[in-house]
């Protein structure tokens, strides 16, 4: 029998089944096979000196959130959605700024529409029309004189179709656009006043 086997064998069962940290134990001879419990006050120098010091973080103590006494208050009377009440709560128009908003749109109205046919008057002139050239070139030639000396016939360029584009006509179109969306933009702001 080995020399550190117990002799009795339900304390060798306990011993056994006994669960042993490494701070508990040590060696007492150069055999490492024996090993024997460590008394308590030498466990916890021992455990001091094989265990590297570590910081734990400490937390606060939780607090409750701060939730101020309210008193009840009554909510505002219910009524229920009628549109016609809701357009007699808004300001009522001023008829100088109604009429300045109507006149506006009229003006970006018309702007528009000679933009709309100076774009197509750039479309027809773009392609060769067989016939209906001739009647062409009188409608390009009135609608030319109502152009600005500078701009009129300044950018005027060949097409592969057989035709011109007539870069006067697009840069007047633009210019109409633009300010038919500003006039609707400013009638829009009066109306809403």
């Amino acid at each position: 029998m080995p020399k550190h086997a117990p002799r009795d064998w339900n304390a060798a069962d306990e011993e056994a089944t006994r669960v042993v940290s490494p701070q508990e134990t040590r060696v007492v001879s150069g055999d490492t096979a024996e090993y024997q419990p460590v008394p308590p006050a030498r466990q916890q120098s021992q455990a001091a000196s094989d265990v590297p010091v570590t910081q734990t973080m400490r937390r606060a103590p939780q607090q409750q959130a701060y939730r101020p006494n309210v008193a009840p208050v009554e909510s505002p009377a219910q009524q229920p959605f009628s549109p016609n009440a809701q357009a007699a709560q808004r300001e009522p128009v001023r008829r100088g700024g109604a009429g300045a908003a109507w006149l506006l749109k009229l003006i970006a109205v018309v702007l528009r529409l000679c933009a709309i046919a100076l774009a197509a008057l750039v479309v027809a002139n773009a392609f060769n029309i067989g016939p209906l050239r001739i009647r062409l070139v009188e409608i390009t030639s009135t609608v030319a004189s109502w152009i600005p000396d500078g701009l009129s016939g300044s950018l005027v360029y060949q097409t592969p179709f057989g035709g011109v584009l007539r870069g006067d006509f697009v840069a007047v179109a633009v210019a109409f656009f633009i300010v038919d969306w500003l006039l609707s933009r400013k009638a829009r702001e009066l109306r809403d006043r």
